[in-house]
């Protein structure tokens, strides 16, 4: 098994020129300031004590159970994975978006209404996202302070008495009477400086988010008593952490994996603080990785769960529809040929993950467009070669056997000509797999995301096994979408990303509304109130209705909360038979789900 995954790998073999553009990227998360050394972030699986990796040059952000993140020079990951006490370094990754809420479609109303009446009081909803509005009214308690305990903004660097999280490096730490100041300030950017991040095409997701789960719906005012458009759990309290300090171009600074697992342990710890119960909610998922919930950032979540009182919902992904998953099966002797195109003006490197059982072995050839294939290239090698035909792209090929879960991993990066061109040859790219030693023969493969992305084709293009990571972890909550208004209401969103894992667990959990939901949007939009589609709306549906569980139950744990969930959601003919692999148990049923959850 090699130590170092193989994004490592290609990054620490890099010039500083090509550092400093993949820091400009969705791809890698590395950071090549001018004159400075280039760092990137990364997941380490560890035994012992962690002093050891901290020696060893790294700078660790968290500790979860055995995997810990930080980051590292470049030039040092390869000294690192040589140590006896570390088993795998794994690059962090740039994540994804992936977004009248229809609280009546999902049975939440008579949750409110009761008895004895549930609108999640006392229980935290953490929203790890791009940040949040706190002037919007739907986040105030009826005295006009805030109903948000802390703001986490990893993406800001501390000024003046400004500090970062206790045992934490980065970022900078808002608690409640900072932000209750700002409230009542002519100037609240001067107290807290913190604002939601605008994504590129999409808005600020985070406020639509947690206006989802968490707002009350009330209009700014001395009355507030619109509450057409209210969140799932308004009573609850909230803690946010702005993923916000990925490097990405592409993604606006949208955060990365290893921050994400941070974000977590920091909302579970400030919940250990005052003793509540908490779901956290995060609508951001990543294409590359096993998809068998053995990820480094799956590892360090399931670590963080299982206790009572703490649960975790991500959205399933909106990869449903975009092409950007193929498979098929194998047998020894035989080749297949999977083709991919590349639109033109592609302005990133392309990444192609493929993975297949540890007892079979495949060789791969790649293709560009025009010109002459590569060579076929074995199991067990790492090569990089130019192509001397077409544009004269660069391919990475790392074929890794046991890439640490025991199955194997071909990694494949598509590179411009030249280190300071952005642009890959557009057209029609393949790859040819061939079946060496075959036993089992399954393969499966995704392209990281990008804009404009590559597309697989038919016949090996397949829409199923998309569900985007973290929510293929074990211990994880997904939710798929469904219209709840709009030509098709009832029907199950194309783009929502089907099951099952890699490793054949049921995928997702249960679907939720997520189809043009309207909630809060900050002040900078004309209306306080608007419409987003994604699995990143239905989500914090499901996330709300966990802090409904959790206000009747407190000591709820993940399993028991999912179970709740799955048993009491509702089949229909949009559904079909259930469980499936689109709409898992099927819609959910908040009020059924809280019949099923015991008294405390």
């Amino acid at each position: 098994m090699a130590k170092l995954d193989p994004g490592a790998k290609f990054v620490s073999a890099r010039s500083p020129v090509t550092l400093a553009r993949l820091s400009e990227q969705s791809v890698f998360n590395v950071a090549q300031p001018v004159d400075e050394v280039a760092t990137a972030t990364v997941f380490v699986q560890f035994t012992g004590d962690v002093s050891t990796i901290e020696r060893a040059g790294m700078r660790v952000h968290s500790v979860a159970g055995d995997v810990a993140t930080g980051e590292v020079r470049v030039d040092q990951l390869e000294a690192l994975a040589q140590l006896d006490s570390v088993q795998r370094v794994e690059l962090s990754r740039v994540l994804h978006h992936e977004m009248d809420l229809g609280l009546p479609e999902a049975g939440v109303p008579a949750v409110h209404v009761g008895p004895p009446g549930l609108r999640g009081a006392g229980v935290i909803i953490g929203i790890v996202d791009s940040g949040i509005d706190y002037l919007h009214s739907a986040f105030r308690r009826d005295d006009g302070t805030s109903r948000i305990l802390a703001i986490w903004d990893q993406g800001t660097e501390p000024q003046g008495a400004e500090t970062s999280p206790a045992g934490f490096s980065y970022g900078v730490e808002y608690r409640k009477p900072a932000i209750d100041e700002a409230i009542a300030s002519d100037k609240p950017f001067d107290v807290v400086r913190h604002r939601d991040q605008a994504i590129r095409d999409v808005g600020c997701h985070g406020t639509h988010v947690a206006g989802i789960a968490a707002g009350d719906g009330l209009a700014a005012g001395p009355a507030r008593t619109d509450r057409v458009f209210s969140g799932v759990a308004p009573a609850a309290d909230i803690v946010v952490v702005a993923n916000t300090r990925g490097r990405a171009a592409g993604e606006l600074g949208l955060g990365d994996s290893a921050a994400s697992l941070d974000a977590v342990r920091y909302i579970f710890r400030l919940a250990n603080e005052l003793g509540r119960p908490a779901v956290v909610n995060q609508s951001q998922g990543d294409n590359i990785g096993p998809h068998d919930g053995s990820s480094s950032f799956e590892r360090g979540l399931d670590n963080l769960l299982g206790g009572p009182g703490r649960v975790m919902v991500k959205s399933a992904g909106n990869e449903g529809a975009r092409k950007r998953h193929a498979g098929g099966r194998l047998t020894t002797g035989e080749s297949q040929v999977v083709t991919f195109t590349v639109p033109p003006r592609r302005q990133a490197d392309i990444v192609v993950d493929i993975w297949y059982p540890g007892i079979d072995r495949f060789s791969v050839s790649v293709a560009p467009p025009t010109g002459d294939p590569l060579p076929g290239m074995a199991h067990g090698q790492t090569t990089e070669h130019r192509l001397t035909t077409g544009a004269g792209d660069r391919v990475f090929i790392d074929s890794n056997v046991d890439d640490g879960n025991l199955d194997n991993r071909i990694f494949i990066v598509i590179s411009p000509a030249d280190e300071d061109d952005a642009v890959v040859e557009d057209g029609t790219w393949s790859l040819t797999l061939t079946g060496d030693s075959v036993a089992s023969g399954r393969w499966d493969a995704w392209i990281q995301r990008g804009d404009p992305s590559p597309r697989f084709q038919p016949p090996f293009e397949d829409p199923s096994r998309t569900i985007s990571i973290p929510g293929t972890g074990h211990e994880v909550i997904t939710a798929a979408s469904y219209a709840n208004r709009g030509g098709a209401p009832g029907a199950l969103s194309a783009f929502s990303s089907r099951g099952p894992t890699r490793d054949g667990r049921p995928a997702p959990t249960v679907a939720a509304p997520g189809e043009f939901v309207m909630s809060a949007q900050p002040s900078l939009f004309k209306n306080a109130y608007g419409l987003m589609s994604g699995t990143s709306m239905a989500s914090p549906v499901v996330a709300g209705i966990v802090a409904l569980l959790l206000q009747k139950q407190p000591t709820l744990t993940q399993a028991q909360a999912s179970e709740a969930l799955a048993t009491t959601a509702r089949s229909d003919s949009a559904t079909g038979a259930t469980p499936n692999n689109t709409a898992g148990a099927g819609k959910v049923n908040a009020a059924a789900a809280v019949q099923a959850v015991p008294e405390p």
